[in-house]
């Protein structure tokens, strides 16, 4: 049985924005916020380039 996928939180995207500000690589920063590389992927392509927490929390609901 597959565990339920964790919701990436407004928390989680300003962690993510830092995380990618310092380069650290999308498999590091999936393990940090406990999601999958593909989510981070997703949050990624979310939060355009460079990478805005507030531009993605602003597209969530969208």
């Amino acid at each position: 049985m597959r565990k339920k996928a964790k919701s990436i939180t407004w928390k989680d995207r300003q962690r993510i924005e830092l995380l990618l500000k310092v380069e650290l690589p999308v498999t590091q920063i999936a393990a940090d916020i406990g999601v999958t590389r593909g989510a981070i992927y997703q949050e990624i392509t979310r939060g355009g380039q460079p990478y805005s927490a507030d531009l993605a929390q602003k597209n969530v609901g969208a």
